[in-house]
């Protein structure tokens, strides 16, 4: 099976020049707050309760899309709203798709009539989720339902790369690829789950009554972690006993754990690793750790952050994926008599980054992935529709 490389940028490498860089900080944490408040709010309608038939349940627009077809005339208008409270509105339309020398035939996309929200400017979006019409699923014959994505950096020079295909020769890792199972959940189809099993800092395993199998939603437009009270707690207490000796600075919006490091070099950070079902573990990468307020680290935050409410799910951000090879395999194989998912990660070596063609990044982006929309262009993409998720 080949593959097909797009490069990514940060948003930020074609915004230009930043004039109150606080503010763009602030208002990042403020919009990631709240499509994380939006995000539960969904989960919690969509996912029965205990005494609540399945078959009753509503599914939001978010799981999937809906069609409307048009008697009179040929055409099929649709609706979907997105986990940061963006929605986009049209109609369907099918056409050729190419990436490079491959030829996608009767592609489904949508031409959005009425969008709002986060998007950014851009004038499409990628859907890289499970349902019918997401690129994963109508491509999966050319591609096998295998995506992966390296994200970029914010450094001016920094690329990432989203890769559609399994060719695994492409990746250059250095690291095994370990291997996570996806969680099924009819509800929430188009949502990636795996089990988080633990946490560790520094080498000392988080003891907490929480910490154990519980689910984790990967989700790569949600910038910071978020971890349940209990464990968020044991984490932030366990890293200030490793990380110590530092003058403390004004908390950051979202981020309550922050040090003036103004007067340092360098400082020792201690790893923090995520462990999950499988035997899989992602360590994350030291760029991860830490959220730089201020650019002379007078104010630098823990890049993780407690969730409101215990029963609420715990998110892996894009944040603490930096610098991984994230892999997505949909294709299906059999786990006793379940349908399995594979997630896996890659560590690259610390501070490095994987580069591909940089040229013409701001002036040929056309797409954005929807599901990273704060952080990265695409390129070699022409087509100015939305592509449903």
């Amino acid at each position: 099976m080949g593959a097909t490389i797009l490069e990514m940028k940060h948003r930020d490498h074609c915004s230009g020049v930043t004039r109150d860089w606080n503010e763009k900080l602030q208002k990042r944490l403020t919009m990631d707050a709240e499509r994380v408040k939006s995000l539960q709010s969904r989960i919690k309608r969509t996912v029965p309760s205990n005494t609540e038939d399945v078959s009753n349940a509503q599914i939001p627009v978010t799981s999937g899309n809906s069609g409307v077809c048009g008697s009179a005339a040929p055409i099929c208008n649709y609706a979907i709203n997105y986990g940061d409270g963006s929605f986009t509105r049209g109609e369907l339309g099918h056409e050729k798709l190419k990436f490079g020398t491959i030829l996608v035939k009767d592609f489904i996309f949508g031409c959005g009539r009425n969008n709002k929200g986060l998007f950014g400017g851009v004038s499409g979006l990628m859907g890289l989720g499970r349902s019918d019409l997401s690129l994963i699923s109508q491509t999966s014959g050319i591609f096998g339902g295998v995506f992966s994505y390296c994200l970029p950096s914010t450094e001016r020079k920094g690329s990432g790369s989203l890769i559609l295909g399994g060719n695994s020769s492409v990746y250059r890792n250095s690291s095994p690829i370990s291997y996570a199972k996806m969680i099924e959940n009819p509800q929430l189809y188009n949502f990636y789950f795996i089990n988080l099993t633990g946490i560790s800092i520094g080498g000392v395993a988080l003891q907490a009554p929480s910490v154990g199998p519980s689910r984790i939603l990967v989700d790569s437009g949600t910038v910071i972690t978020r971890l349940p009270p209990t464990i968020y707690k044991a984490l932030k207490a366990e890293f200030l006993k490793q990380f110590t000796g530092f003058p403390p600075a004004p908390a950051f919006s979202i981020l309550d754990t922050c040090f003036n490091l103004s007067a340092y070099q360098e400082v020792d950070i201690p790893t923090i690793k995520m462990h999950f079902e499988g035997n899989a573990e992602l360590t994350v990468d030291v760029t991860g750790v830490f959220y730089f307020v201020k650019s002379d680290a007078s104010q630098v935050c823990l890049a993780l952050a407690s969730l409101e409410y215990q029963d609420e799910v715990a998110i892996l951000g894009n944040y603490q994926q930096k610098n991984l090879r994230v892999i997505y395999d949909t294709k299906e194989t059999k786990a006793d008599v379940s349908v399995a998912y594979a997630l896996k990660t890659i560590n690259y070596p610390l501070g490095k980054a994987v580069f591909y063609n940089k040229s013409g990044i701001c002036k040929n982006s056309k797409l954005v992935h929807q599901a990273n929309m704060d952080m990265a262009y695409l390129q070699k993409l022409e087509l100015g529709a939305t592509i449903l998720s």
